[in-house]
């Protein structure tokens, strides 16, 4: 059982998971494997315990949209390498797209990226964010998104963009010492999107 669940978990594609995540994984694997064996193995886990996840919470407040195609969007960073992370705010589908740099024609590519791969119709970002910039601008106006933006650190309505870069930080800091690349966010990410989120049920 302690191999299965090692492989699991420190797989980017399976796991840096919770425990009850880890477990319906697991299961899938070997039905004979418990929630007990699960989470006492989890609680075991040194390296575990200490990226643990510290959750804010915010009484009263939560962010959601009409619109099925609403984003906030964010320029994040990992040892100095920029980051452009999406994420839809009602499914809580992610994206994350490593770059070489930030200078303005560098992120206007990952947006144009973005938006062909994702319906796009609402877009939040903070001020301090390199979405502003003009030519970023002219692309959401020729793909008719409605651009949406915050004070930095604004935890009311960016919230949910700070958590997703808050969980992918946590997530590639547990796969340290290897190397940042596409593939690994890439793996990071689609396992992100296919763990149940308690918050919608999904």
């Amino acid at each position: 059982m302690d191999a299965l669940l090692k492989k699991l978990y420190y797989d980017p594609k399976t796991g840096l998971i919770g425990a009850q995540a880890l477990y319906q994984k697991a299961k899938e694997l070997n039905p004979k494997i418990t929630f007990k064996i699960v989470k006492d193995w989890y609680g075991s886990q040194t390296d575990i315990q200490r990226f643990q996840e510290q959750k804010t919470r915010f009484n009263g407040f939560k962010i959601a949209s009409h619109n099925p195609n609403s984003w906030q969007i964010d320029l994040a960073f990992w040892e100095k390498r920029p980051i452009l992370t999406a994420i839809n705010i009602n499914s809580r589908l992610g994206y994350a797209k490593l770059l070489r740099n930030k200078t303005a024609a560098t992120v206007l590519a990952a947006l144009k990226a973005f938006v062909r791969l994702h319906k796009v119709d609402i877009l939040t970002s903070d001020n301090g964010s390199e979405s502003m910039n003009l030519q970023a601008q002219e692309l959401f106006k020729s793909k008719t998104i409605d651009e949406y933006n915050n004070e930095p650190g604004d935890h009311g309505t960016m919230g949910k963009i700070e958590r997703f870069n808050r969980t992918l930080k946590q997530r590639l800091t547990k796969m340290s010492p290897k190397r940042i690349t596409q593939k690994l966010i890439t793996d990071v990410i689609e396992n992100y999107n296919t763990t149940f989120h308690r918050s919608i049920g999904v």
